[in-house]
């Protein structure tokens, strides 16, 4: 006569330890994601890879925004107004931004993509698309539905607001 085991459900893994593989995973899908990204440049979109992470910023924040106030620029950045003027110094000297007076008031400074960085901007935000497509290409709808919004949740915390519900 055999006598059956008790079975013990394998223990959970900690918050913790989950912590730690959600840090891990971002890590990894961000170098997936770049290198995926480097590969389908051309040497014309590699030179906003070399710029520094503010100045980056400021062209994706111009790049959806133009043409953006001085002003307008630090707060999307939120940076100060002398430092978006640095910023906006630097990407001028690459040919990166033009700065133009306004229409309605003269004294106002805006800055625009020149169409060199609008057309590297376009090719670089297929080149993202087509990455996160390929990466995300085995999960059904729902699924990415799903990890879409979770990833909102931790964005809206990560920004200092309240996670949606």
């Amino acid at each position: 006569m055999s006598r059956e085991l008790p079975r013990h459900e394998p223990t959970p893994p900690s918050r913790e330890s989950l912590v730690a593989e959600f840090a891990d995973h971002i890590w990894e899908l961000g170098v997936r994601m770049r290198g995926r990204i480097q590969a389908s440049l051309d040497p014309l979109e590699a030179q906003i890879e070399p710029l520094p992470r503010q100045q980056r910023m400021a062209l994706l924040a111009l790049g959806g925004q133009e043409p953006l106030s001085m002003g307008g620029l630090a707060r999307r950045l939120g940076v100060t107004a002398s430092s978006a003027t640095e910023l906006v110094d630097r990407l001028s000297e690459r040919g990166l931004v033009e700065r133009h007076h306004g229409q309605a008031d003269r004294r106002a400074i805006l800055v625009t993509l020149t169409p060199v960085a609008g057309a590297v901007l376009e090719r670089v935000g297929r080149a993202v698309g087509s990455a996160a497509a390929s990466l995300v290409a085995s999960l059904e709808d729902r699924d990415l539905a799903a990890l879409d919004a979770l990833l909102d949740r931790v964005l809206a915390r990560a920004e200092g607001g309240e996670a949606p519900a």
